[in-house]
């Protein structure tokens, strides 16, 4: 998927949103969506999913352009989203972080196996080990302190 640099604009009425990029324009009402993910970190993402399986994402790039007035939008769509489904709340989504995916545990486990299979072999063997070896387990050392520091929050 190519991303394309577009200026646009939208706006929030009663009903509906209406977000316009140049030469695409959606309309949907509050009542069409799903589920939705905002992330502010550098770039700016909103991504909404609606009930009929259409998605639609935009990101503001503090790198490319002036992101404020996103951010404003950003901000407004989700206080009217909270104060239209306050009963019976529309799924936000948060961004998945690196270390809350499934998998990354079981990664780490398998690497420091390896590491020290590795270890074991090299010492056994006499083999002299290389400063690129050390410095291949303090990224996984690392990774491993970064890891428990995520699961303390």
């Amino acid at each position: 998927m190519k991303k394309i640099k577009r200026n646009g604009f939208a706006t929030m009425n009663n009903d509906t949103i209406e977000i316009i990029l140049e030469d695409e324009s959606v309309v949907f009402s509050y009542h069409d969506i799903k589920n939705y993910t905002l992330s502010f970190n550098q770039n700016i993402a909103l991504v909404l999913e609606f009930k009929n399986e259409n998605s639609v994402s935009i990101v503001s790039s503090s790198s490319f352009c002036e992101t404020s007035k996103f951010e404003l939008f950003c901000r407004e769509f989700e206080c009217e989203i909270l104060k239209r489904f306050s009963e019976e709340p529309i799924k936000k989504e948060n961004p998945t972080k690196f270390f809350e995916k499934k998998w990354f545990r079981a990664f780490l486990v398998i690497l420091t196996l390896s590491f020290g299979i590795l270890l074991v072999i090299a010492i056994a063997t006499g083999t002299k080990i290389s400063s690129a070896f050390f410095i291949a387990l303090s990224a996984v050392i690392t990774l491993w302190v970064r890891y428990s520091s995520f699961k303390k929050e």
